[in-house]
């Protein structure tokens, strides 16, 4: 029999604030695809127990437009509560409110992570009802006792296992994914914030057992440090800021083939739309943006705003006084 050999990650890929990629090459797990909402893994079989396994993971809104998820995407199935389940009267209320699923989820997240205090390597039965009992928990814990809250709630919502690829070496961890119809599976890890995991994250078809070991080839840069934060956790926000850009002079100089709106923000994200009377910007992110009017590529016009989420703003940019070619 083929002696099972330590998991052997190698980045190749970097990107900034969490919303970047990865590369990995992966021995003694079985990484599977995925593809949901701010999340991709795409793996492909080398042989003999190895994997090429990319992830790529993004944080626009959760309501930005979202391509269709592939793979496991039905929430059937995942309701199911275990027999003699109680929700903590804290969060009573929170279950029964119907209407507002990514509102009560919210809430069920913070509570989890403020309540249940993360003991790593404790020895104790790791099933929803004990967490909830002791309130304490390895990540494993943590997961299960937010999805059966979740789910409490009336929310399809599954735990999902892998590793976790930390700055002292690959881990094996837990954490779920909820379902919000047309935002489809959505992934969540309590131990970091609300609605992210980062390209560190590999999703595999059971927990990893054995020894792990990981040879860096580069960097993964996932500071979450420019989202914004709920209960002291950074966030991926539900609905997002909209942008609106009114460029005068377009019409009469004859420009707008000339002309390009580039909208710079958090974590390195940048749009580019080519100049027209109006442009729209939606679905962005909490936080300081540039907008820059560029001319034949050089910057003509540039300003910086602070959007907050729900912000719907105008914006008026003259182009300069040239004449047109």
């Amino acid at each position: 029999m083929r002696r099972p050999l330590p998991l052997l990650l190698v980045f190749l890929a970097v990107g900034p604030l969490g919303a970047g990629s990865a590369t990995f090459v992966v021995d003694g797990a079985r990484p599977v695809a995925r593809a949901i909402n701010g999340y991709t893994q795409e793996v492909v079989s080398l042989g003999e127990g190895r994997w090429l396994v990319h992830v790529a993971t993004e944080l626009a809104p959760l309501r930005a437009p979202q391509e269709k998820t592939q793979g496991e995407d039905s929430p059937a199935g995942s309701l199911y509560v275990p027999p003699g389940f109680t929700v903590p009267s804290a969060l009573e209320e929170t279950v029964r409110r119907p209407g507002d699923p990514f509102g009560t989820a919210e809430r069920v997240l913070r509570w989890v992570r403020e309540q249940i205090r993360v003991v790593e390597n404790e020895r104790v039965p790791q099933d929803a009802i004990s967490v909830l009992r002791r309130r304490s928990a390895r990540c494993s814990g943590l997961a299960n006792a937010a999805v059966a809250l979740l789910r409490a709630a009336g929310l399809p919502a599954r735990p999902v296992s892998g590793i976790l690829v930390a700055p002292e070496g690959p881990i094996p961890h837990r954490w779920l994914e909820v379902h919000f119809g047309e935002a489809g599976w959505v992934a969540s890890d309590p131990t970091i914030g609300l609605w992210v995991i980062t390209p560190r994250h590999v999703v595999c078809a059971a927990p990893a057992v054995g020894e792990l070991s990981v040879v860096v080839r580069g960097i993964v840069d996932d500071d979450l440090a420019d989202l914004p934060r709920i209960g002291g956790a950074p966030s991926r926000p539900v609905d997002g800021a909209v942008l609106l850009v009114h460029l005068s002079g377009v019409a009469e100089r004859g420009m707008g083939d000339r002309g390009t709106v580039v909208l710079s923000g958090p974590g390195g994200v940048r749009h580019r739309k080519n100049a027209s009377t109006d442009v729209r910007f939606g679905a962005l992110l909490p936080g300081l943006w540039r907008l820059r009017l560029e001319v034949d590529g050089t910057v003509v016009r540039a300003v910086s705003l602070r959007l907050a989420e729900g912000d719907v703003r105008s914006l008026v940019l003259s182009y300069p006084e040239m004449e047109a070619s």
